[in-house]
């Protein structure tokens, strides 16, 4: 209960506050803000800037001329047929690096070595496992 009026308080607090800023330039020519007016006679008061919320301009897209819908499917045939290809060659090129790594590791090395293939090995099965 207690932090429910204290919630409430809290929130109905700058409702009730004075808005009003008051502006004065001291002797020293220092610029002063607050909201309580001091007893000068050139005190400005400034009135509180309007919040507004504006839209978001638009943005005009400009979309290419529709092609026809065979073309579309054949555009996309070919990207996607070259797209595999692509993928193919590049999971036939880890398969060719793992298989001279485990080559290597087969004839014989000695321990430093060994741990940089058995490293690259796991980096080729990872890149296998997640791209072939």
């Amino acid at each position: 209960m207690y932090r429910l009026i204290t919630i409430l308080g809290l929130l109905i607090t700058p409702l009730l506050s004075p808005a009003q800023v008051y502006q004065w330039t001291d002797e020293h020519g220092n610029t002063h803000f607050s909201d309580e007016a001091p007893q000068k006679e050139n005190v400005r008061q400034l009135e509180r800037p309007r919040l507004v919320n504006s839209p978001l301009p638009r943005v005009e897209v400009q979309r290419p001329e529709a092609s026809s819908s065979e073309e579309q499917r054949q555009r996309r045939g070919v990207r996607a047929s070259q797209q595999e290809n692509a993928q193919e060659r590049r999971c036939e090129s880890y398969r060719t690096r793992k298989e001279r790594i485990n080559k290597r590791l087969r004839s014989g090395y000695r321990e430093p070595r060994g741990n940089q293939l058995r490293r690259q090995r796991r980096e080729l099965r990872a890149l296998l496992y997640q791209e072939c």
